[in-house]
């Protein structure tokens, strides 16, 4: 499965990226690239590449080559040439601590500190370990990466969803009250909300650590809890 930094190194020393999306073979075809010849014919003409951080930390990211051969031409040299377009691409896409009245459309890493943002929209945040990201409210689009610092969000409007990956084990996502949509992966941190309006949602994937709402009008679905340490509870319904 991709990765949130994910894209393709070509021979030629060329990185492809696309904020829009995560995907190699999305990627693939919007550069108009063709697979090559492969084993005894010839090389790939391109290479897939990852760049994770290590235990949710964006200061400390490990380069991964998502390809079962590796062709000839990617030698030492090249390689630390990708590793270097790679650290600078990530670079490119770090938001400095502060509060910002808006951020549309963008890919951003939340590395260190906190960042404050009144009003986002189409955007994908990936939100570091000790990091903290705090949204007004929620109108349009949030989509988050694996979480392994603390995301805080105000009301989640009907028009609004927040989509996260695996919520790390020392991450915490935490909204108002929700009237449009919340969905995660896997929940090793914790998981808080506020009341679950009549036309709102709440699902996660597995629960590790805790999932916490308010009054629930909505619907919540957890894929199944962990273990003892798995907890969900939320209050009586409310008439």
């Amino acid at each position: 499965m991709c990765i949130e930094l994910s894209g393709l190194f070509t021979k030629r020393g060329e990185l492809v990226t696309d904020d829009a999306t995560k995907h190699h073979e999305i990627l693939i075809a919007s550069a108009n690239l063709r697979e090559g010849c492969r084993g005894a014919v010839g090389e790939p003409n391109f290479i897939r590449w990852e760049y994770a951080p290590v235990d949710g930390d964006w200061t400390d990211c490990i380069l991964r080559i998502d390809e079962t051969m590796i062709p000839d031409w990617l030698d030492d040299a090249k390689q630390d040439d990708l590793l270097a377009q790679c650290e600078a691409y990530k670079a490119s896409l770090v938001v400095a601590p502060g509060k910002y009245p808006s951020m549309l459309g963008k890919k951003c890493i939340i590395k260190n500190g906190t960042v404050e943002i009144e009003h986002a929209g189409m955007c994908c945040f990936l939100v570091g370990k000790g990091a903290t990201l705090k949204l007004v409210a929620v109108r349009a689009h949030i989509v988050f990466g694996h979480v392994g610092g603390r995301v805080t969000t105000g009301f989640v409007y009907r028009s609004g969803s927040v989509t996260t990956g695996d919520i790390g084990d020392n991450g915490s996502v935490t909204t108002g009250d929700v009237d449009g949509s919340v969905t995660t992966g896997h929940v090793g941190g914790r998981l808080t909300t506020g009341d679950v309006d009549r036309d709102g949602s709440v699902t996660t994937g597995d629960v590790g650590g805790s999932v916490t709402t308010g009054f629930v009008y909505g619907r919540v679905l957890i894929l199944k809890t962990l273990f003892t340490n798995g907890m969900v509870q939320w209050p009586a319904r409310r008439e």
